[in-house]
């Protein structure tokens, strides 16, 4: 699921979650929702976190990683 790549990538970059919802203007429990998958993504998003944890946002999608 796209919620659990978006786990992987931050603790790969050893960000917690609160420096990633300030990077996109959200709060940390705004945040919380989005890596449990109780809050649908916005392209927008998804986007701003490839950004952030330097990745292809088509990693977000590839089962391999």
């Amino acid at each position: 699921m796209i919620c659990d790549k978006i786990r992987k990538f931050r603790y790969d970059k050893g960000l917690t979650q609160e420096k990633v919802a300030n990077h996109l203007n959200i709060s940390q429990n705004a945040y919380h929702k989005i890596e449990n998958g109780r809050t649908k993504l916005l392209v927008v998003t998804l986007l701003m976190l490839a950004d952030i944890f330097e990745v292809n946002p088509n990693d977000f999608f590839d089962s391999s990683i």
